[in-house]
């Protein structure tokens, strides 16, 4: 999920028929439901991407097809088009259901399930760093 000024973002997940890969967003002025298109290049229905709002596009990275990927592709708000980002040097692993942080123009990645386990949803696979925070 992504939120910007005016809409909430989600995209794909598992439903009845299988995985999924359709945008959506909550438009919280007008109360209702956007759907975007899948014109040129579409992301592969997955599970568990992460979302984010960056410069007028939506992120979506990273997910699970099958199998944990590390592609990244952006919905830009303005041209109604997906574009595939082609990244280049070290990036994160394989993952799903990490947790994302955005501060301006940056995204950041934590976390994260790496191998998924044999029992689907039933059951938790490999997870990567978890933080503890205590304040007293």
């Amino acid at each position: 999920m992504a939120v910007d000024e005016r809409r909430v973002y989600i995209f794909g997940g598992c439903g009845d028929s299988g995985r999924l890969n359709d945008l959506w967003a909550f438009d919280v002025v007008d109360k209702e439901w956007v759907e975007f298109s899948l014109l040129g290049e579409s992301v592969k229905p997955r599970g568990g991407p992460r979302l984010a709002s960056v410069l007028e596009k939506i992120w979506v990275m990273y997910g699970f097809t099958g199998m944990e990927v590390d592609d990244v592709h952006y919905f830009d708000l303005k041209e109604g088009k997906w574009v595939q980002v082609e990244m280049n040097g070290e990036k994160p692993s394989p993952r799903s259901v990490f947790s994302p942080l955005v501060i301006g123009k940056y995204i950041f990645v934590y976390g994260g399930e790496t191998d998924p386990s044999d029992l689907g949803h039933m059951g938790q696979g490999n997870v990567m760093g978890f933080l503890n925070f205590n304040f007293n």
